[in-house]
């Protein structure tokens, strides 16, 4: 489904850090944010994402376009089979929400909108299809704490 950027926060929420809503901005796997898996602790999805691809501990303490710089230079030679990468990242996603201010947990929990990912630039829209999994996990969390 295509989204138009402009109804960011009114027909949808879009989770990408250039988001229109806060909500949205938050929930990117760029935010920092304390993240408590099973192999560890994170500050940021984005790290735990690349970490799993090559196990570099520098990967536990960055987030943002620095987690992406770095996981991208790194070899990710590791290919972990799908379920688990899955499972781990999920553990992540619960645990950021735990971890997310008071005022973000409220407006994930009582959001109604759709959530969706997908980048702008200028008047471009991307969709995203890769992490379209990942989308379904946000509204399964979203669905328990309701």
């Amino acid at each position: 489904m295509k989204y138009d950027p402009r109804e960011d926060g009114i027909t949808h929420i879009n989770i990408y850090s250039k988001a229109q809503t806060t909500l949205g901005r938050a929930l990117s796997n760029w935010t920092p944010c304390i993240i408590n898996t099973s192999i560890g602790q994170f500050r940021s999805i984005e790290g735990l994402i690349f970490y799993l691809g090559s196990f570099d501990e520098r990967l536990r303490d960055v987030f943002g376009f620095k987690a992406k710089q770095l996981g991208e230079q790194l070899d990710r030679g590791i290919r972990l089979p799908e379920d688990i990468f899955r499972r781990i990242i999920t553990e992540g996603m619960y645990s950021k929400i735990e971890h997310l201010p008071p005022e973000f947990q409220k407006q994930f929990k009582f959001s109604k909108l759709p959530f969706t990912h997908y980048y702008t630039y200028g008047n471009k829209v991307i969709d995203v299809p890769k992490w379209e999994w990942q989308i379904k996990v946000w509204e399964k969390i979203r669905e328990e704490l309701q």
